[in-house]
């Protein structure tokens, strides 16, 4: 039985739990189980706050029996105690503590040039006692990245296991490390899901305080995660810089989701169409157990790479909205109908396409002013649709439109609504009471001058709406 082998062996196994009702599930099993889990492995799994916050790294340098069961730490961007996640015990000792910042110490030491003054060696300290954690998240802050070699080796000291990684360089005009310390320092084996995000600066090294191109350092993170990183699962990028070599050499059999942002250049410069075609072509046949797929540059996927049978698993497909070719120019019927989410452009021709896809529950769609949605097809499964405009000019529904929408009838969240939904005048409650007859849609939104305003519509008995209230979110 499980209850005899050693403690530190069944610790380490609760560890490993990171579901948090399979954590409950197993608790109620015995009072073995419950004495082990309730106190110390319930609820002391994530830590999400700012850097600044040292009491927090105090605590739990001071009680590392504590430490060791994080699972998730995520450094964010806002020092404010109300944006914080931190587990229970933490959050009323934090309660407790005078010197936690608030809203007009954090103004005013920005003011005065203190945003610097972040000690992160009670941050590695904290860290080396976080044998279980799994998932780390870096904040867009460019003097946190200079932290990052102390904290993985940090990690690697400790034990930790790290299978998901998300890294925000939003500014990488800060970064006071060489690139060849990611080759020392990169000793995950185990990752799932990596997420990295740049923006198009330099990065200023130690030795010139120069600023110099960063797609070396780029190039020599992803050289790492395609020799080192067998397993991975999950992949986003969105990083500012050419990686060529990217379709050509990368191979995760068990990849299922593909994220490449705007800024990512896969192909080189002046390569021929054919060649661009072979090429990810090639890279999806090593990747045939793709489900997610998402390349937001444009004409990244040109007409002729994909082909039935290509990625038989194929359920979610999306492309930016800059593109050349139609949807049924890039994407196969076959494939289509077996969709359960699109993001594309939509202009008139492509409906009769759209209508053949039967399984579609999610559907972001861009179109220009002159698009009429009343063109757009009856889909007997469609349970989201956003709407989005192709240029700045927003999208406005007529009322063909709006009784196109009313045939979606499992809608349950209709995004991208104009302004004569305006919840705060009464024409607009009007316009939204008219959308009532769709029996399940819970959440709209609405957009106007650029801000998006997302609305809960509540139901009495008889499915009428009986409040319009805007959420957050």
């Amino acid at each position: 039985m499980l209850t005899n082998q050693p403690f530190d062996v069944i610790e380490k196994i609760v560890c490993l739990i990171d579901d948090f009702r399979d954590r409950v599930n197993l608790a109620l099993t015995n009072r073995y189980f419950s004495d082990l889990i309730i106190p110390h492995h319930l609820a002391h799994r994530e830590i999400q706050c700012h850097p600044r916050h040292e009491w927090v790294w105090k605590y739990l340098i001071d009680h590392p029996k504590f430490a060791s069961q994080i699972g998730t730490f995520e450094l964010i961007a806002s020092e404010m105690l109300q944006d914080a996640v931190l587990p229970a015990p933490l959050m009323k000792y934090g309660n407790s503590v005078s010197h936690i910042p608030t809203a007009q110490s954090i103004e005013d030491d920005h003011y005065a040039g203190d945003t610097i003054s972040i000690d992160f060696g009670y941050i590695i300290q904290a860290v080396l006692t976080m044998k279980s954690l799994r998932v780390f998240r870096m904040g867009h802050n460019s003097l946190w990245w200079s932290a990052i070699p102390n904290l993985f080796a940090a990690m690697n000291v400790s034990g930790a296991q790290i299978t998901e990684l998300d890294l925000w360089l939003n500014t990488l005009g800060n970064i006071h490390h060489k690139p060849e310390t990611i080759n020392e320092i990169w000793s995950f084996s185990n990752i799932t899901h990596f997420e990295l995000v740049t923006c198009p600066t330099g990065i200023l090294s130690d030795d010139t305080f120069e600023v110099v191109n960063h797609e070396a350092y780029i190039s020599d993170m992803m050289s790492m995660l395609m020799s080192r990183c067998p397993t991975l699962q999950k992949l986003s990028l969105s990083v500012s810089c050419s990686i060529p070599y990217f379709l050509s050499q990368a191979h995760w059999p068990r990849l299922s989701e593909l994220k490449i942002g705007p800024a990512v250049k896969l192909y080189q410069d002046g390569q021929p169409l054919e060649e661009r075609v072979r090429v990810l072509r090639g890279f999806l046949e090593r990747h045939n157990s793709l489900e997610d797929m998402f390349f937001e540059r444009k004409d990244t996927i040109h007409p002729t790479v994909l082909y039935p049978g290509i990625l038989p698993s194929l359920r979610a497909f999306a492309i930016g909205r800059r593109q050349s070719y139609l949807l049924p120019d890039m994407l196969p019927l076959p494939m289509a109908q077996k969709l359960h989410m699109i993001h594309a452009p939509v202009t008139h021709g492509c409906e009769s396409f759209l209508s053949e896809m039967k399984s579609l529950r999610s559907c972001v769609i861009y179109v220009s002013p002159q698009y009429h949605l009343r063109h757009f097809p009856r889909l007997p499964t469609l349970e989201i649709l956003i709407i989005n405009g192709l240029s700045q000019t927003p999208f406005q529904l007529g009322d063909e439109d709006i009784n196109r929408i009313l045939l979606l009838r499992e809608l349950t969240h209709l995004l991208g609504l104009s302004s004569a939904f305006d919840v705060s005048t009464p024409e607009g409650l009007d316009s939204l009471r008219t959308l009532a007859v769709l029996p399940k849609l819970s959440v709209v939104a609405v957009r106007m001058a650029g801000i998006v305003t997302n609305v809960t519509l509540s139901r009495d008995a008889n499915g009428k709406f009986t409040r319009v209230a805007p959420i957050d979110g």
